[in-house]
């Protein structure tokens, strides 16, 4: 894992680094990377992660294995690292903790141990998992964007993306293009980012918030401000910005009303280089097109982050590079299951997991 499971890379001064086995010059991602590399390799077939920023998602694409961010609160985070031990947990309005694992139905599994409430809650509170909304693909509607300006996908992935999406069509299922009516992308994006640093922000030293302050200006000046903003919020501003977080989740509960999922990106780049040199926002990832901010991989899995809803990433083919690409399939509040059964349905079609070369 990186330090403070915060990165979209896995590497540390104690352990070393996590390599990707579809190719070691690359990165597993971050932050479950070594969970998702040792899954893809054969060294297991369960993992925990946790995913604030796609910790579980990001690593389940690089390595072409399934993961599930599940709907917020559904799985404790009680013992969760950060923060320390010892310090009693807030519920969150952000942050998840999910399985990863081979393949879909494993994904069920695993979720229905670990949800539910913790066992002081469990005195009054019960969980049961709603059963998916469908019996086979083509019980679904599904709402799809592959692409956007708000965050350009890599020709590589996106021919992937675009394949798979053909080839469902092909086999009638229903698909609707389109974002869902009052929801913007970006504006959503921002939110997230301040909300993303409030909870973060706390735990950075100063050093670090210096190089960020130092950062207006520079190319990702407007992540600098955006970060800085999130961390020094009032609790006036935060109470704000959640009202922001809840309306999102409202435009997503309106949208499933009439379609049962939606799928979009889970990085606008397979997995890239290591990249250990200059700080979170100074790097850059390339892509096709020309290099991009390596923050801009938090984009596309901001949406199901913001509104507390579950999204599972399914493996749905390669590149011409033989790197994995996953899809993301994001699901209506509370209704796990319906987002995991599209996943294994998704790649009976089209991907599915497959060990990399020599594993």
């Amino acid at each position: 894992m990186p330090e403070f499971a915060g990165d979209l890379q896995s590497y540390n001064e104690i352990a070393g680094t996590a390599n990707n086995p579809w190719d070691t010059r690359r990165t597993p991602g971050g932050s479950t990377g070594g969970g998702a590399a040792c899954i893809a390799a054969g060294m297991g077939f369960l993992e925990l992660g946790s995913d604030i920023g796609g910790s579980i998602r990001t690593p389940s694409h690089f390595c072409g294995i399934y993961g599930h961010k599940p709907t917020l609160n559904v799985v404790p985070m009680d013992g969760h690292i950060p923060p320390p031990p010892g310090t009693e947990p807030t519920t969150p309005d952000l942050p998840v903790a999910g399985p990863m694992a081979r393949s879909a139905r494993d994904l069920a599994l695993q979720l229905e141990v670990i949800a539910g409430p913790v066992s002081k809650d469990s005195i009054a509170y019960r969980w049961n998992l709603p059963s998916a909304r469908g019996f086979s693909l083509r019980d679904y509607r599904i709402g799809y964007v592959l692409d956007d300006p708000f965050c350009p996908v890599g020709a590589d992935v996106l021919g992937v993306l675009s394949g798979a999406i053909d080839a469902l069509r092909k086999t009638g299922l229903k698909l609707v293009q389109g974002w869902p009516k009052g929801f913007n992308p970006q504006d959503g994006f921002e939110t997230y980012v301040r909300l993303l640093a409030a909870v973060v922000g706390p735990g950075m030293g100063e050093e670090q918030l210096g190089i960020i302050q130092q950062g207006i200006g520079k190319p990702w000046g407007n992540y600098a401000r955006g970060w800085l903003d999130g961390v020094n919020l009032s609790h006036r501003q935060w109470i704000g910005l959640t009202e922001g977080r809840l309306r999102t989740r409202v435009i997503w509960e309106e949208y499933f009303k009439t379609c049962d999922a939606f799928l979009m990106p889970e990085n606008m780049v397979p997995a890239f280089p290591h990249n250990q040199k200059l700080t979170f926002f100074e790097r850059k990832v390339s892509t096709p097109e020309g290099d991009r901010l390596y923050a801009d991989m938090l984009k596309w899995i901001s949406p199901a982050t913001l509104s507390g809803c579950p999204a599972t990433v399914a493996p749905v083919g390669r590149t011409k590079a033989n790197l994995p690409v996953g899809i993301q399939i994001m699901g209506p509040y509370l209704e796990d299951a319906t987002s995991i059964d599209i996943a294994g349905r998704v790649t009976e079609i089209i991907g599915g997991f497959e060990p990399p070369p020599g594993y």
